[in-house]
């Protein structure tokens, strides 16, 4: 017959073995979850920081319109209707660039002094003609 503690420690090493076992997949499940994390993190961030998309100067549409007429993918007629649409549109770029910026207005006069000024004589002329001195 088995002794009441030996069946005890048995059972304890089996606990122990499994705990053991959970152990041994908690772990990198854990390392997998935050390395996926990270990724993620990264990723939004890199997303949200990237620079817009470029848009075409006027010049450079009419450029890229041209290529595409001698290659033969547009019609005479099409690339002269882009070719005045855009002419309009970069004639006026060059009036909007050319034109000074509005002129700030003038800053409003100061408030007039409430203080005493003196005579511009001074003293002197302030004593009447029949009053000398002393």
């Amino acid at each position: 017959m088995v002794a009441p503690w030996l069946a005890l420690a048995e059972v304890g090493r089996a606990g122990e073995h499994a705990w053991r076992h959970q152990l041994l997949w908690a772990g990198p499940t854990i390392a997998a979850v935050l390395l996926l994390a990270a990724l993620v993190i990264a990723w939004v961030k890199r997303w949200s920081q990237r620079p817009p998309p470029s848009l075409l100067t006027t010049g450079d549409q009419l450029a890229r319109f041209r290529t595409l007429y001698e290659r033969g993918e547009l019609s005479p007629e099409e690339f002269a209707r882009l070719r005045a649409l855009l002419t309009e549109r970069m004639r006026q770029e060059v009036d909007t660039r050319d034109r000074p910026p509005p002129a700030a207005p003038p800053p409003p006069p100061p408030p007039p002094s409430t203080a005493i000024q003196p005579h511009p004589d001074g003293p002197a002329s302030q004593a009447g003609p029949d009053q000398g001195p002393g």
